[in-house]
């Protein structure tokens, strides 16, 4: 009898110390996740501090406090926790180690809207890094890959190059990474090719970013907008705009002697006015 009492009072302390045991287990298991995301968080943060921004241009921290994502939103925006105070303005570059993440939208006092790349209302002045071919690629959605417009049929885009800011319309610095091609089309019935591309910024994980200010001792400079040019349609009109003064600097020059001669001749409406004025004359008398 008294063995089994004695067994029994053992078999309740093992319950009791094996209550505090998980009770243990769980603390640590939660302290563990903890350390981990920490961890995590240490890494993305570092990745973030070896950032070298263009010259001209400061880096600016911010963190992701909200998102919208989806079919169901009007806008792919994400809510970074950076605003007005902080010296944000609209059309400041949003970007990430990897390349651009987006542009400011709209920003308040203590926070910042950022329209993200592959919305369909966005629009990058980009070009190739090797073949140096300029175009406007534009967001078609967070699951669709982009597409660069306004690339002539004579550019020799290829598959897996790289594209990059041009620097046109003055937002986003030159050569910052933003998309890899992914396929090049022609069509008989168009003047330009369609090329896709991929981003290279996953815009459904970001957590934090930099958002690149202009440095007021540097070359850094965004554009003066009134607030009718923060409408896509004008915005995509300059860059159109832009492109087209880089193709006119492939326009034919006109030769030496062909200039030297012109400077001889008469304009031709100067010769008919001449002309006329002689027959009136004839006439008078």
């Amino acid at each position: 009898m008294t063995t089994a009492w004695r067994r029994y009072v053992y078999l309740v302390g093992l319950s009791e110390e094996n209550e505090v045991l998980k009770k243990e287990v769980h603390a640590l298991s939660l302290e563990l996740m903890t350390l981990r995301e920490d961890a995590a968080e240490s890494a993305r943060l570092r990745t973030l501090l070896s950032f070298k921004p263009p010259p001209g241009w400061q880096p600016l921290g911010a963190r992701v406090v909200a998102q919208r994502l989806g079919p169901h939103s009007a806008l792919e925006t994400l809510l970074v926790d950076q605003g007005g105070l902080d010296g944000v303005r609209e059309n400041t570059p949003a970007i990430t180690p990897q390349g651009v993440a987006g542009r400011v939208l709209r920003v308040s006092p203590s926070a910042s809207t950022v329209l993200l790349l592959v919305d369909a209302n966005s629009k990058i002045a980009v070009m190739g890094q090797e073949s140096r071919a300029a175009g406007i690629l534009e967001g078609r959605g967070v699951d669709q890959f982009m597409e660069l417009s306004y690339v002539p049929l004579t550019s020799e885009v290829k598959e897996g190059e790289r594209l990059v800011t041009s620097g046109l319309a003055g937002i986003f610095p030159k050569g910052v990474p933003v998309a890899e091609v992914v396929s090049v089309s022609r069509s008989d019935i168009s003047l330009f090719q369609k090329v896709l591309a991929r981003p290279y910024v996953d815009v459904t994980t970001l957590e934090e970013l930099l958002l690149l200010m202009p440095d007021p001792d540097g070359l850094g400079t965004l554009p003066e907008l009134s607030p009718t040019d923060t409408d896509e349609n004008a915005l995509e009109n300059a860059l159109i705009e832009a492109l087209r003064a880089v193709n006119a600097t492939n326009a034919t020059i006109v030769p030496a002697k062909a200039v030297k001669g012109a400077k001889g001749a008469k304009p031709a409406a100067a010769r008919n006015t001449t002309t006329e004025n002689a027959a009136e004359n004839t006439a008078a008398q």
